[in-house]
């Protein structure tokens, strides 16, 4: 996620993401779309394509449930100049209650 957002950097705030948020893909920001897309609709995308990755309430096509052990993720953006973004991952290891994380911040 750190470099999605990297690669959009003016997007700012539409990178906010409470830990029930799941994003939209916007077809035009996809690899099979035309690309025209603004930096808002891409970090909608950029959002949904990680919660997939990490989140295991997420179904991802033909393949099923997948992500992390109870796995979720949120980003908080602190305006700027410069914009932090911090990134959190947590995530319940098999055979754990408590619930581990990593936290990573982006400043641009």
């Amino acid at each position: 996620m750190a470099d999605r957002i990297r690669a959009n950097p003016t997007a700012g705030a539409a990178y906010a993401k409470a830990v029930d948020d799941v994003g939209a893909v916007t077809a035009a920001c996809t690899s099979t779309g035309t690309g025209a897309c603004t930096v808002a609709q891409m970090a909608a995308t950029d959002i949904a394509q990680w919660t997939q990755q990490l989140d295991d309430r997420s179904d991802n096509p033909g393949q099923g449930r997948q992500g992390l052990p109870v796995g979720r993720g949120t980003i908080t953006v602190a305006a700027g100049p410069p914009v932090i973004y911090t990134i959190t991952v947590q995530w319940t290891e098999s055979g754990q209650t408590a619930a581990s994380s990593y936290v990573l911040r982006v400043q641009l």
